[in-house]
């Protein structure tokens, strides 16, 4: 039996649909910046930026994980994006939708996305309405492996009559449109339809299409190379809707091992390390010319249990149970250093806005945990491991193989879970 993503990191808080247990919600990630003016390229028109993850893709459409995700705030545009105070702003849009300004409908069910005029693709194509309903089709296309359909699946249809403004008609009320809906929370920026409507077919053409590794955007920055295993650079955008970055270049360097992300901080090699693990933090601090922060983000460790496996699916006691034996504020004392706030759902009590104390809570408690296993039927057996109607309790936890902090809230989860009589194997 197999658990998946242990300590998986998004840079957006997803509601897991299955029982998670979220620790580090707008968990603290270590940055790091040079005060010298001359580091990285030894020059102030390239920013070079360090990050732990290599990009699967980019197009994050298709993938959910960390450096995509950062990646894309620099190719591309997003309805809304978000401040210092998660606080929505206005990206493509023009104003955001309220009920207030009449962009949102008193029932809730008719949306107008009013697109600013002046948007243009890195191939100097404009931006219009005709991008976002795209977007829908392609998010809703069964052939293509994206991340979520959330909220577009309850889209009726976009009337698209205006090509600066978006009438999108509802199914049903959904409450967090405006962070899903080609939002960088819904995992799918305005994608151009002149170039992605020919491959949007029911043969997955979309997946494996050139763009996917090289992506026609329309944010600050165009795509300029991708070295895979590496790098990937891009270049100011001169027709930017906002103006063109101050900045030349952007560079996104792919370095997996801590140390030597650590000692190219120190060398000024890299200009910022970003999602540093938290590991790393006591060192982050020490390295004379930079700024070692730890803001609040949208990132939070958390265990899912697959309910795909009879072995959880059927047995909400025994996940409760097992909640109830990990040892949190040790892995945020021990292993992060204090960088981060427990929570027991996937909202941030600091940055989220909709979060609420008012939910199960999960207080690590070893003893309390064996009396609900046992009370479950789970009966300790050969070589200590629990047994219930001739399954015994046996799994893998699993987790990113590059991520320090990952196996390190996985060791000792692994060793807390075999105390209360669980066979659980490690496999990354």
């Amino acid at each position: 039996m197999i658990v998946p993503s242990v300590v998986r990191r998004r840079m957006t808080a997803l509601v897991a649909a299955c029982f998670a247990l979220a620790m580090n919600v707008a968990c603290t990630r270590v940055a790091t910046s040079s005060t010298n003016g001359a580091v990285g390229s030894q020059s102030n028109d390239r920013l070079v930026i360090g990050e732990s993850q290599d990009a699967k893709s980019l197009d994050p459409l298709l993938s959910a994980n960390t450096v995509t995700g950062d990646i894309s705030m620099f190719l591309y545009s997003y309805a809304v994006r978000y401040d210092e105070k998660a606080r929505p702003v206005p990206d493509a849009l023009r104003e955001i939708p309220t009920l207030e300004n009449g962009d949102v409908s008193k029932d809730g069910l008719t949306l107008k996305y009013k697109l600013r005029p002046n948007i243009f693709f890195h191939d100097g194509v404009r931006l219009t309405c005709a991008d976002l309903r795209f977007t829908w089709h392609a998010v809703m296309n069964p052939a293509n492996n994206g991340v979520t359909q959330d909220g577009y699946r309850d889209i009726r249809d976009i009337d698209c009559s205006d090509p600066l403004v978006a009438i999108i008609h509802m199914k049903k009320i959904y409450a967090p449109f405006l962070q899903q809906l080609w939002g960088v929370n819904g995992n799918a920026p305005i994608l151009p339809e002149h170039v992605l409507a020919k491959v949007n077919d029911k043969k997955g053409s979309f997946n494996t299409a050139p763009y996917q590794g090289a992506p026609i955007g329309s944010g600050p920055y165009s795509f300029v190379k991708w070295d895979r295993g590496s790098q990937v650079v891009m270049k100011a955008f001169d027709r930017y809707f906002l103006g063109k970055p101050k900045i030349g270049e952007v560079v996104f360097k792919y370095i997996p091992d801590s140390n030597t992300l650590v000692e190219q901080v120190r060398t000024h090699e890299l200009d910022i390390a970003i999602h540093a693990g938290a590991n790393l933090w006591p060192q982050m601090q020490n390295i004379a010319g930079t700024v070692a922060d730890a803001p609040p983000v949208y990132t939070y460790d958390h265990v899912d249990f697959n309910l795909r496996k009879p072995l959880f699916a059927h047995d909400l006691a025994l996940r409760r149970a097992l909640a109830t034996g990990i040892d949190r504020p040790g892995m945020l004392a021990k292993i992060a250093h204090g960088l981060g706030d427990l929570t027991d759902t996937a909202l941030s009590p600091k940055i989220s806005t909709g979060w609420t104390n008012d939910t199960m809570h999960y207080p690590f408690d070893l003893a309390r945990a064996r009396n609900m296993l046992d009370a479950d039927g789970w009966k300790v057996g050969a070589g200590g491991v629990r047994v219930k109607n001739g399954l015994r309790l046996a799994f893998n936890l699993q987790t990113q193989t590059e991520s320090a902090t990952g196996k390190a809230y996985q060791t000792l989860i692994q060793s807390e879970w075999r105390d209360l009589g669980a066979d659980v194997g490690i496999k990354n």
